[in-house]
């Protein structure tokens, strides 16, 4: 264990989670989120503290059955997670990587990615709009997270046709309900998709 995991175990914090359905409304997984343990609120100010606290509490503290069961378990990482290889200590079989919006593809982090498939854990990129720069990424995920409130219908319709080249499931974020415009309008231009409800 790290330094920094370890110390988290003296702090007070929790877990959130955020569901994520599918086309008929299952629950298909959910996205574990920092809460501070103190307000249960996301005081977030370092992402490697927040990341290692979600860890601890998730798959020590609480266990990966009792927060997701089943299902599938989003965790974001910051680069040095990626690069550390810290995740190693994850299980392959339900949980899912995610790469913040934030992270920058650097050779380095290309590589943890391709390391991290290869050792079977699956990618999924948070709150992406695909462009030139961060385009590489799409290369090694097999997630995509769209944060539908975002984007004009212009603009979603836009990223589905790009997004589309790739073979990756999509993930529409800030879904309000099951009649949700454009959520509709993404779920219709992919063969695959599912939906995340915004959070509280």
């Amino acid at each position: 264990m790290t330094d920094t995991a370890s110390t988290m175990l003296k702090q007070s914090s929790l877990v959130g989670r955020q569901a994520i359905f599918d086309r008929q409304m299952e629950v298909f997984g959910y996205e574990l989120l920092y809460r501070d343990g103190t307000g249960n609120s996301a005081n977030i100010t370092d992402g490697d503290e927040a990341t290692a606290r979600v860890m601890v509490n998730t798959f020590l503290e609480l266990g990966i059955d009792q927060i997701a069961g089943k299902t599938q378990a989003f965790l974001n990482l910051t680069a040095n997670f990626f690069l550390s290889r810290h995740y190693e200590v994850l299980p392959t079989k339900n949980v899912i990587l995610e790469v913040l919006e934030t992270i920058e593809p650097t050779p380095s982090v290309l590589q943890s990615l391709i390391q991290a498939r290869q050792d079977g854990y699956q990618i999924a990129l948070d709150d992406f709009v695909v462009r030139e720069s961060h385009r590489i990424l799409l290369e090694h995920a097999d997630y995509v997270k769209v944060d539908v409130l975002a984007l004009t219908n212009e603009e979603l319709k836009e990223q589905v046709v790009m997004l589309q080249e790739y073979p990756v499931r999509l993930l529409a974020e800030k879904v309000e309900d099951q009649g949700d415009r454009k959520s509709t309008r993404l779920n219709s231009s992919h063969t695959d998709i599912s939906r995340m409800p915004s959070s509280a």
